[in-house]
């Protein structure tokens, strides 16, 4: 699973079409659902905010950090 930051701004909308056409498993964090809108639909969405840690935790469950 890999965690996309930043999904609605202008390089993660680009990154998250890439790697789903490459067929990867994905999870969006995001910090308002609306602007989601026209992401792919297959990709699972978590909504936290990095300047709030408390939220992240179900965003980060599951991710793969063995190429960090």
């Amino acid at each position: 699973m890999i965690l996309v930051t930043g999904a609605t701004g202008n390089i993660g909308r680009e990154l998250t079409r890439e790697l789903d056409a490459s067929g990867a498993a994905l999870r969006l964090l995001v910090r308002d659902p609306a602007r989601a809108a026209g992401l792919p639909e297959r990709v699972e969405r978590a909504v936290g905010d990095l300047g709030k840690p408390a939220t992240l935790a179900p965003a980060f469950a599951g991710v793969d950090n063995s190429s960090c």
